[in-house]
């Protein structure tokens, strides 16, 4: 059963990083670009971008919920990473362009492997819980405050398949009190109470 793709998981796809995308590399550690070739840069500090969706990264994976969705930090990225990649574009048809120039576009292509790694492990950590959790998540509207209306979409969609297979294959074999799917408990011990309803304290 296919699994339809989020906004910036299609993104990714269908060709946002190629393999001459760009992204930040310290002045420091490159030679210097000419003025009329311009490469914009990431910040790659504590506050900046990269930081922050790699921050937001690590809490989503040790997270047992899923957190609210970084949508705004995402598309920053993706427009950085556009603008980037129309500058190495430039740098790599420049006949001029020396070699310190070249190395330069090494690196900075090495350092955008590392960001859609980032990237992409972020969106499918969501998707995973969202893939997993997809029927509670469409019946509780405070999570679905945390997604996006892409996530939010596929989740119903997702929830639909899964409740379409599950009848399609049990549900509809069993007798008619059983044929359905119905997440409330049939009994809720009190607090204070063991597995065994007759035991509480």
């Amino acid at each position: 059963m296919s699994r339809p793709s989020m906004d910036w998981e299609a993104q990714y796809d269908a060709g946002v990083f190629h393999k001459e995308d760009v992204t930040m590399v310290s002045a420091s550690a490159v030679p210097a670009v000419p003025p009329s070739l311009p490469i914009q840069k990431i910040d790659d500090d504590s506050t900046g971008p990269l930081a922050q969706l790699t921050r937001h990264w690590m809490n989503e994976r040790h997270a047992p919920n899923i957190l609210p969705a970084q949508e705004d930090l995402l598309a920053t990225l993706l427009d950085h990473i556009r603008r980037q990649s129309d500058a190495v574009q430039l740098l790599r048809g420049e006949p001029s362009a020396s070699e310190e120039e070249h190395i330069r576009i090494m690196l900075v292509q090495v350092e955008v492997e590392r960001v859609k790694f980032i990237v992409r492990s972020y969106v499918r950590t969501r998707l995973f819980k969202i893939e997993k959790f997809a029927r509670f998540i469409m019946s509780d509207a405070t999570i679905q405050t945390r997604i996006t209306a892409a996530e939010r979409a596929h989740a119903s969609r997702h929830a639909h398949l899964v409740d379409g297979h599950f009848h399609n294959t049990v549900l509809q074999s069993l007798p008619e009190s059983q044929s359905h799917l119905d997440d409330a408990p049939i009994f809720m011990p009190p607090m204070g109470c063991y597995s065994i309803p007759e035991i509480c304290w």
